[in-house]
């Protein structure tokens, strides 16, 4: 009750405002209540109050929105540059992937190709080793090569070689570097091979195993009672007896260092065949090589006779070995 007596009282309470104007004009007077003047002043004190509150507030949101501004743009600066360097990556990846892709294509080739070249040398190796068997028992044995480990090589008449797994090996391998070195490793052994397995096949060539005429053995290497004097006499060779005028062959390969009469030998025939080794062919009826000429394992070179110091048709065979005189049967396969 009490508020409503005091704003009763402001209410009776009046101000007067006069505005005068020139000398000529009427004075104008308003007639204002207390209430109303303190009324006006709390509103305009309210208002002033709203705006400068609403004005600090909107500066403060300002300020917090230039702030959040500015590290929104420092946020897209940093995204940016993190863009940039992302597709700076994603460039590099993709040239690293393209050159990774040409090194994969290049190093498929290149192993395609050390793989059929290791594929040619393991044919030519077994092309070799089918060359070698095709010779039939002998007394040599295939060369091994001291760089393979896993390979053995057997006798000639039971040969049996184990192929490397290249490739299974190197499913297991993790480099290039690694696969080359065992591809290369493998090739150096097979070309070795080869060489051995060649110098085999040229020693074979020259050895002499092959029977020079087909007919029977009538004196043996060694001592023996001479048909002319009845005396014990060294024969330094054997006598292999056959018609009249039958092909005589070269034992192995050589090249002819004698052909021609030779007193008690009579026409006679020496083949020098390297590695050490020479054979004598004498009593021929015919020769038909000559100094100087290369002969082949079983070519022609004369016609069974009895010339010289002879019984009958035969020939007399000799195998020298390292400059002396062996016993042929050690080395023909036929006998």
């Amino acid at each position: 009750m009490g508020f409503f007596k005091e704003i009763k009282k402001l209410k009776s309470y009046k101000f007067t405002i006069m505005i005068i104007p020139d000398t000529n004009k009427k004075v104008i007077q308003f007639n204002l209540s207390k209430l109303f003047l303190y009324s006006t002043f709390s509103i305009m004190i309210i208002i002033s109050s709203y705006f400068l509150s609403k004005n600090i507030y909107l500066e403060s949101l300002n300020s917090f929105l230039d702030s959040y501004n500015s590290e929104l743009k420092n946020e897209i600066v940093f995204r940016n540059d993190k863009i940039e360097k992302l597709y700076s990556l994603r460039s590099e990846y993709e040239n690293e992937m393209s050159y990774l892709k040409t090194s994969i294509n290049s190093s498929a080739l290149y192993f395609e190709e050390k793989l059929s070249e290791l594929h040619s040398l393991e044919s030519e190796v077994n092309s070799l080793l089918v060359m070698i068997n095709d010779r039939g028992q002998t007394a040599l044995s295939i060369p091994t090569s001291r760089s393979i480990d896993h390979s053995t090589l057997l006798a000639i008449n039971d040969q049996n070689v184990v192929e490397p797994t290249v490739i299974d090996e190197a499913k297991e391998l993790t480099t290039d570097d690694e696969i080359s070195s065992i591809i290369q490793e493998q090739m150096t052994n097979y070309k070795t091979l080869v060489e051995d397995v060649s110098s085999q096949l040229d020693f074979l060539e020259c050895y002499p195993d092959f029977s020079p005429i087909n007919g029977y053995i009538t004196s043996n290497f060694g001592y023996r009672r001479d048909p002319f004097t009845g005396l014990t006499s060294f024969h330094r060779g054997v006598d292999i007896t056959a018609p009249k005028n039958t092909e005589i062959h070269a034992a192995a390969s050589g090249t002819v260092t004698y052909s021609g009469y030779n007193g008690n030998y009579g026409n006679m025939i020496v083949i020098s065949h390297g590695y050490d080794y020479e054979t004598v062919y004498a009593h021929n009826n015919k020769n038909v090589v000559k100094v100087g000429d290369q002969v082949t394992k079983g070519d022609l070179i004369g016609y069974i006779g009895s010339t010289g110091r002879s019984t009958g048709p035969h020939v007399h065979f000799e195998v020298h070995f390292e400059g002396k005189q062996i016993n042929p049967r050690k080395t023909l396969t036929d006998y």
